[in-house]
């Protein structure tokens, strides 16, 4: 039997976080465990699923499952010694749901049950019986709406709005509500859900769901280093001179020579995944 562990999100639930630990961990994982991480799907399926999203037409979801089946064929899920269980598999990109939510559509993640569905079917290349289970990682409402409206102020020079006129935009829909939704959608799938902000207590953090399916021996498991959390967002303040900055009405070229003169080196700006300033 092929086991597989999905994570498919959601954006801003500390997926980057276990994606370091998986990575950082891979040689332990490497015999017994497959790992796909976001860049090796990025110019596979990312991208096809972001024109999907802008563009859902079926041909495009069938580009979309063809690209995930060769890519899958592609993996090395064999035993590493003759006579064992071939390897598992967990794939962990948040892209494979579609583009981070901006509350433009009523609900978070439009084309994720389409995407999933595909998914489900192109895993199906892989060695049968397969035993799929997918996990959709959550936190608190404001919370998520908070990391992402910070992310984007930091990426996007179009976002003008505030905290408050964006998470307007969402309504009252939530990431936990849209995991229900995709649940009741896969009713054949092992669905679970985990709170990251429940999980601090757990031996390995936000990274425990992925240990709990690896099922590794206590000397593999007593080799694992756990997850940091040395991702720290921007400052709510460095966020409202940066929506200030979109409003003021620079051209492209300022605009964006003056945002990375306040986001470089400003200790405002948080840090990256290595615990670095930007």
């Amino acid at each position: 039997m092929t086991r597989i562990f999905v994570h498919a999100g959601f954006h801003k639930t500390g997926t980057k976080t276990v994606q370091q630990f998986l990575q950082q961990n891979g040689p332990i994982l490497w015999p017994r465990t497959a790992l796909v991480l976001p860049a090796r799907l990025r110019e596979v399926t990312t991208r096809l699923g972001f024109w999907y999203q802008d563009l859902p037409e079926p041909e495009m979801l069938d580009r979309w499952q063809a690209a995930m089946e060769t890519f899958l064929r592609g993996l090395d899920l064999a035993p590493g010694k003759a006579g064992k269980p071939g390897r598992a598999l967990i794939i962990s990109a948040e892209n494979m749901i579609g583009r981070m939510p901006d509350g433009s559509d009523p609900q978070p993640y439009p084309v994720a049950v389409d995407l999933l569905q595909r998914l489900l079917r192109a895993l199906q290349v892989l060695p049968q019986p397969g035993e799929v289970t997918l996990y959709l990682s959550l936190r608190p409402h404001q919370q998520w709406l908070r990391s992402i409206h910070s992310h984007k102020a930091l990426k996007d020079p179009g976002l003008r709005d505030d905290l408050d006129r964006f998470c307007e935009r969402f309504g009252a829909s939530s990431i936990t509500e849209e995991a229900q939704r995709i649940a009741a959608a896969l009713p054949e799938t092992q669905v679970i859900t985990r709170d990251i902000q429940t999980l601090a207590g757990a031996p390995f953090g936000i990274a425990q769901p992925f240990v709990d399916f690896l099922d590794l021996p206590p000397d593999a498991l007593a080799q694992l280093t756990p997850p940091g959390h040395v991702y720290r967002s921007a400052d709510p303040a460095l966020v409202g001179q940066l929506i200030a900055l979109n409003r003021s009405g620079l051209n492209r070229e300022a605009l964006a020579a003056a945002r990375q003169r306040l986001i470089h080196g400003n200790e405002l700006a948080g840090t990256d995944l290595s615990g670095k300033p930007r």
